[in-house]
């Protein structure tokens, strides 16, 4: 279906172009309903690599169509370099004038190109002339935790209570690896937890050694 549209509107998202007389912008197919607007509005500019966001769900908004407006939309995301092969978002349909991106459809340190289509009584415009440029920030590893407060010396296999801290500058979770007997060859990990002071239990590794 998305590649039949493609062909025959002979529109390229990632020059912005098209081979309709060399236009630059929009060409509307006959029997269209509208030639009215419906530009994206947020988040990015129409200059890449554009703004950096600090979500991986950000909320696309655009205006909606003159005439009456539309029954509803279709929304295309690409990652560069951008184009109809690099879609990481095809989502129809999208009713009103606003649409969340979920989960993971998103990653740290990507740059990303948006635009839409109108659909109306069975009608589709040709994509929106405006694209928007975005991209995400890059994930910063968390900071060093401090020394881990406890028992220096355990006996094997005995559950203990740690007080450690770290934190992560993007507010991720974080998750900690205790070694015991600081040579690496033994070592327990926690599941992923809120960064900040952290009170964690840990069973000793199979030797008698202080904790680092």
């Amino acid at each position: 279906m998305l590649r039949n549209e493609i062909q025959y509107s002979r529109f390229d998202l990632r020059s912005g172009k098209s081979d309709l007389g060399g236009h630059q912008g929009v060409q509307w197919k006959k029997g269209n309903y509208s030639k009215s607007s419906y530009p994206p509005l947020t988040p990015g500019i129409i200059t890449g690599p554009g703004i950096t966001i600090e979500t991986l769900t950000p909320t696309l908004q655009w205006a909606a169509s003159e005439g009456g407006g539309a029954d509803y939309y279709s929304i295309y995301v690409s990652k560069y370099p951008y184009g109809f092969s690099n879609l990481v978002i095809d989502q129809s349909p999208v009713y009103g004038t606003s649409w969340s991106v979920p989960i993971g459809k998103l990653v740290n340190g990507e740059e990303y190109c948006w635009n839409m289509q109108a659909h109306k009584a069975g009608k589709d415009s040709e994509y929106s002339e405006i694209r928007l440029y975005f991209q995400t920030k890059v994930n910063e590893p968390p900071n060093t935790p401090s020394t881990p407060y406890g028992e220096t010396d355990g006996a094997p296999g005995t559950l203990y209570a740690y007080t450690t801290s770290a934190t992560d500058p993007d507010g991720d979770e974080v998750k900690f690896t205790f070694d015991w007997g600081g040579d690496g060859g033994e070592t327990s990990e926690t599941g992923f937890v809120p960064s900040g002071s952290k009170k964690l239990y840990l069973t000793a590794g199979p030797v008698s050694a202080p904790i680092s």
